[in-house]
């Protein structure tokens, strides 16, 4: 399985033209739970090197 396009309004972009997820919270199909999952919360940060 591939992911063919993406498509978000331009409001939803930021300065660098990337998605901006706190803008914009995506909504998600699960499969086979046929459930719509809603995102976009910052719940933490990964990765952080300055501690």
């Amino acid at each position: 399985m591939t992911i063919d396009n993406t498509y978000v309004q331009e409001e939803n972009l930021d300065e660098r033209g990337k998605i901006d997820y706190t803008k914009f919270s995506p909504v998600l199909f699960e499969f086979p739970k046929y459930t719509y999952l809603r995102t976009g919360d910052t719940i933490g940060n990964c990765l952080k090197l300055d501690k």
